[in-house]
């Protein structure tokens, strides 16, 4: 396969090696998990047979109702009403079954190691690993209450692009594993370094901040040693040094949540910083520590030649 090379861009907050090696992008499938990617193929066949056979129903439904609706003229006009209405409402059905039918007609997302490619009809994506800020997921197994429970949705750019990831390929398993797992550790470093300096990172329905995770109009102050459970399609925020409810938030509201897990597993501290060689980095030139003319202790004695310095 012939190897090319791509342009990318680093997203906001992540290092930058000094020295980087120059990768061919080997398909997902020559990348030695051919296992996962045909498991990915399968999905968005069935997917896309289900689909097809709605929209086909539905529309055969709807062309019934719609021609049925002279002869309802003569039994009533409530009865006409009703055949319009269920041949309008059938219409509609196939309409945006069919539609995303075409849309997502043979959709498969192949990895490679510096990008995924997403491909949706006629549509083509190329999204490089590291202009990706922000991964949104939903919860699609009904017995698995772990990250493989999840289907990854849709992905945000350091452009503030939206990309979405056809559902017929998004399916929970090894896609959604395989994205999660790629942009785990870049995400991380890009989160604690805004908490670092003091910074806020807003992922949905909660937020990181210095002092703990703010959900539910909440603030879960890291040194509680907050806890998360995922269950179903929520995930439960709560912990045991704290006798307070837990916060509940759909995960589908949720960006970075493989992000969220790390640092409760993890722990986050705020990294210590080293104090001013000139005192506070607020303090006002020519008064030490911070102190004005007037917070300065009026009891103290000062040298009468302190003036004339």
């Amino acid at each position: 396969m012939t190897e090319s090379k791509t342009k990318t861009q680093t997203a906001v907050g992540q290092s930058v090696p000094g020295v980087s090696v120059e990768r061919g992008i080997a398909p997902y499938r020559d990348a030695g998990a051919a296992g996962a990617a045909d498991r990915t193929h399968v999905e968005e066949q069935s997917e896309q047979r289900a689909r097809r056979a709605l929209g086909f129903a539905s529309l055969v439904v709807s062309l019934c109702a719609l021609v049925g609706i002279p002869l309802a003229l003569q039994e009533s006009s409530f009865t006409a009403a009703l055949a319009a209405t269920i041949g309008v409402g059938f219409a509609a059905l196939a309409f945006v079954t069919l539609r995303t039918y075409a849309l997502e007609k043979n959709a498969t997302v192949a990895l490679y190691d510096r990008e995924l490619v997403i491909t949706a009809g006629a549509s083509r994506e190329v999204v490089p690993w590291d202009a990706i800020v922000e991964v949104r997921a939903d919860y699609r197994a009904a017995e698995d209450a772990t990250l493989r429970a999840l289907a990854v949705t849709s992905l945000v750019l350091v452009d503030g692009r939206t990309v979405l990831v056809p559902r017929a390929v998004s399916g929970a398993g090894s896609l959604a594993h395989e994205i999660l797992q790629r942009t785990k550790a870049p995400l991380v470093t890009a989160t604690r370094e805004v908490l670092d300096h003091g910074g806020v990172v807003p992922l949905g329905a909660l937020s990181l901040t210095p002092q703990g995770i703010f959900a539910g109009n909440y603030l879960w102050r890291w040194f509680s040693q907050p806890q998360v459970r995922i269950d179903g399609p929520f995930l439960h925020i709560f912990s045991v040094l704290d006798a307070t409810p837990p916060s509940t938030v759909l995960i589908e509201q949720l960006a970075n949540l493989h992000v969220v897990l790390d640092l409760v597993v993890n722990g986050y501290a705020p990294s210590p910083r080293a104090p001013s060689p000139l005192g506070s980095i607020d303090a006002p030139a020519g008064e030490p520590n911070g102190e004005t003319p007037s917070e300065a202790d009026a009891s103290k004695s000062r040298d009468p030649s302190e003036k004339d310095r």
